[in-house]
């Protein structure tokens, strides 16, 4: 899914038009993120803080879902790998956050 946005610039009293397409955050029409988006906020140094992602399959078949691991030691996940998704299912992902000082 797309959503279009159209605006207009007035440059040397010439009017132009421009059509910018933004993709929406959180899904892409077979596979949605639920939250679209993760802040770690009001967070302790040295506690691990946990949130829950879901990854649901929005799609009329089986979905194949890879997930790659944060590349920094700040972040890890923890799931339970399902193989394919079937329409309708959903996959938890723990993401796991421990600062080591407030920035």
């Amino acid at each position: 899914m797309r959503s279009v946005i159209s605006f207009s610039l007035l440059p040397c009293s010439t009017i132009m038009f421009f059509l910018v397409s933004y993709d929406l955050i959180g899904t892409n029409g077979y596979i949605e993120i639920d939250p679209a988006v993760v802040k770690f906020s009001g967070y302790e140094v040295g506690k691990v803080n946990i949130t829950k992602v879901r990854i649901i399959n929005c799609s009329s078949k089986s979905q194949r879902v890879h997930i790659l691991p944060p590349s920094t030691p700040y972040f890890s996940i923890k799931f339970d790998k399902k193989g394919q998704l079937a329409p309708g299912m959903s996959e938890d992902v723990f993401i796991h956050f421990t600062p080591n000082d407030y920035k």
